[in-house]
């Protein structure tokens, strides 16, 4: 009787022993090295820029702002540039400075202009990324339907990010073609924008569609000039 008591442990600590190599086993298949290639790739990152926010106002002109909630913004407006420091008030935020005053509550915003005419404003989100390349010198811009991808061209230079793209995608002199197309095939990569000229986005904002053709495929999305200056050439 006493052997089988002893067998029976015995057994019972084997089965534990065996338990806990499989356990084992599976911690260091879960702890498998996985292949760069099958790895998510992260989106490319952002074109480096300052954050803006936009404005359109009733008088038919709109804002940009540099440095919402920061001590100074730079107010963008009708080809003008003022520095305003931050004033205090019951408003969200205040700023005055160059003769303007400028106040924000949530999405909505008044400008007191230097003659002391009032203005009310109402922020436009969509607008802030082309706003901001624009400030940034970007001649033209286009971007997914999807958002997965941009480009832009400044002095010449293009550049192409992609969700799925580690890297962006750079090339120099480029140009618009007779056909008014941009055309790259370097970095391993061939590239070709075409704007097809119907209407894209919301209407008054001067985007046209266009098609991306990035290594035979096709994207869709929607582009347009930031420096009236610029044409194609």
């Amino acid at each position: 009787m006493y052997w089988s008591r002893e067998s029976s442990l015995r057994n019972a600590a084997t089965a534990v022993l065996v338990l806990l190599v499989a356990a084992g086993c599976a911690r260091d298949v879960d702890r498998e090295v996985i292949p760069d290639e099958e790895r998510p790739r992260e989106p490319s990152p952002p074109a480096p820029g300052v954050v803006v926010n936009v404005y359109d106002c009733a008088d038919g002109e709109r804002i940009v702002l540099e440095g919402l909630g920061r001590e100074a913004v730079r107010l963008h407006r009708a080809g003008e540039r003022a520095t305003l420091g931050r004033v205090d008030t019951d408003a969200e935020y205040a700023y005055a400075g160059d003769g303007f005053h400028w106040t924000v509550r949530g999405s909505d915003a008044a400008l007191i202009l230097p003659d002391e005419e009032r203005v009310r404003c109402g922020e436009t989100p969509r607008a802030a990324v082309w706003e901001e390349a624009r400030l940034r010198g970007v001649t033209y811009r286009a971007e997914g339907l999807d958002q997965s991808w941009e480009l832009e061209l400044r002095d010449r230079t293009l550049a192409f990010r992609h969700r799925e793209r580690a890297e962006p995608v750079r090339a120099e002199d480029v140009r618009w073609s007779g056909e008014e197309a941009l055309e790259v095939s370097e970095n391993r990569v061939d590239l070709r924008l075409e704007p097809i000229g119907d209407q894209c986005g919301e209407p008054g904002s001067g985007l046209e569609a266009v098609r991306l053709i990035v290594d035979d495929r096709l994207l869709e999305g929607c582009g347009r000039f930031l420096d009236n200056d610029h044409q194609r050439d």
